[in-house]
């Protein structure tokens, strides 16, 4: 397994830490099989901070292969041993203030860049610290694993069978690691990984497989007083749709109120806002998360990217009339759309541009729509925010020709047009009734939704 896809898997399931004043001791000597110093080498401290940064730090190894770290920090890390500017070796640690550890290891030379713990000898005045060295590491080989296999399944490499045996096998691993573990900061590390690995089971749509007591686990023993788990933000769809719907609210209001981390108390409330919109379907607790983080953090950036979406006063929302609008015809500078040209049927609004990925397979999918309704009651309009009007022009010629109405604003999403339909990404699509009110937005119109959509409300 690759060194980065390792490292950053770590820095996933890690957590930050509160800094303390008082600095942890780590030293000892690397040396390799023949109990010989390596030469040109060092070693990289990589610890997350509160606000979710990371704090790298170098420090040298002398030639006689000694190296001494003194380190203002409590929680997990990761010491990357490296030779020649090349990564060999990372080692994960839990430090607590205060801490004087003496770690030596020994280690094959190799021609990759990485080393396995496996073949690492370690000695240490901490009896049990190589065995949690060890076991740490396994807990992340099965999380990395995990992560192979639904990269593979969604990339459709293997099929369903073998992914749920292999999810089925990697999660008998972190059974057996959380079950056997006392260790509560070692019990953590398990459950942050398994949290990390929900969408495996998601994926697998075997709700069995999940080891309840495991997640439970995490909602009974986080502790909202510190910025103890980061990955719960990246991961905070995966631990939604698994939480007890009684217990849900309450769980979010402790973490948005009593964490001590803003970057984490914003991040909480601005997932909330979208999971009850998006996932729920329900506008009022949205609605109220949402008033929460605009009180709280009105000026920041995790605010305004919520707003563009999720501000209970946008006027581009389900059951709001339309806004008026006058934009000329990309083949016909004569005839001008408006909210007006449209009455009394329906309208399929979408706003994009040629340059974006897999914009081919998204025009596709529209034009299926198009020839599916060409004798329904309903207009197709696409506004390009392209800034040459040439890249629609040849699109059309040597893509797809998109036989339906079009518009293009090539100031694009600084534009009017994206101001009054308060766009905030490309592509988007709006459906509208015939009396002009929205009656879906984008998240409903995509893929294999836009077909069913329109369907339903033609009939």
């Amino acid at each position: 397994m690759k060194l980065k896809e390792y490292i950053t898997t770590i820095i996933l399931i890690l957590v930050a830490a509160q800094i303390y004043s008082n600095a942890a001791t780590i030293k000892g000597r690397i040396l390799d099989l023949q109990n010989k110093p390596f030469v040109n080498a060092g070693i990289i401290s990589v610890c997350t901070m509160p606000d979710g940064s990371q704090e790298i730090k170098r420090y040298p190894v002398d030639k006689k292969g000694n190296y001494n770290i003194k380190i203002d920090y409590n929680g997990f890390m990761q010491l990357i041993f490296g030779v020649d500017t090349v990564d060999k070796l990372a080692i994960p640690l839990f430090l607590n203030a205060k801490d004087n550890i003496r770690l030596d290891m020994k280690m094959p030379h190799t021609k990759f860049p990485y080393v396995p713990l496996d073949s690492v000898i370690f000695a240490s005045n901490i009896k049990d610290l190589p065995d949690k060295i060890m076991l740490v590491d396994s807990i992340f080989n099965s999380a990395n694993l995990l992560s192979v296999y639904f990269r593979g399944y969604t990339n459709k490499n293997i099929d369903s069978n073998k992914f749920i045996y292999n999810i089925a096998n990697e999660l008998n691993n972190f059974n057996h690691y959380f079950e056997k573990i006392p260790d509560k900061d070692f019990r953590f590390i398990t459950t942050s990984a398994y949290i990390n690995s929900l969408e495996c089971i998601r994926a697998t749509g075997n709700d069995s497989l999940l080891n309840r007591n495991i997640f439970q686990y995490y909602i009974d023993n986080y502790d909202f007083s510190t910025p103890y788990l980061q990955s719960m933000i990246i991961n905070f769809d995966n631990i939604a749709a698994f939480m007890p719907d009684e217990y849900y609210s309450e769980y979010l209001q402790n973490l948005a109120i009593k964490h001590s981390s803003k970057f984490i108390r914003s991040e909480v409330l601005a997932s909330a806002v979208a999971y009850y919109f998006d996932i729920k379907k329900d506008k009022n607790n949205s609605a109220i998360f949402y008033n929460q983080l605009y009180s709280q953090f009105p000026t920041s950036e995790t605010t305004y990217i919520a707003s563009l979406k999720y501000d209970p006063k946008k006027n581009i929302q389900v059951g709001k009339q339309l806004p008026p609008f006058n934009i000329q015809s990309a083949e016909d500078k004569t005839i001008h759309f408006s909210k007006e040209f449209f009455v009394g049927k329906f309208l399929l609004l979408h706003f994009w541009n040629t340059e974006t990925d897999g914009i081919y397979d998204y025009i596709n999918n529209i034009a299926v729509a198009r020839d599916k309704f060409f004798d329904d009651n309903i207009e197709f309009l696409s506004i390009s925010f392209d800034d040459d009007p040439r890249k629609l022009t040849n699109f059309r010629l040597h893509s797809l020709p998109m036989k339906w109405f079009h518009s293009i604003d090539t100031k694009g999403m600084k534009s009017n047009t994206a101001n009054v339909f308060e766009i905030y990404k490309t592509p988007f699509l709006m459906l509208i009734s015939p009396d002009g009110t929205i009656l879906a937005l984008d998240d409903d119109l995509r893929g294999n939704k836009l077909i069913p959509t329109i369907t339903k409300f033609l009939q």
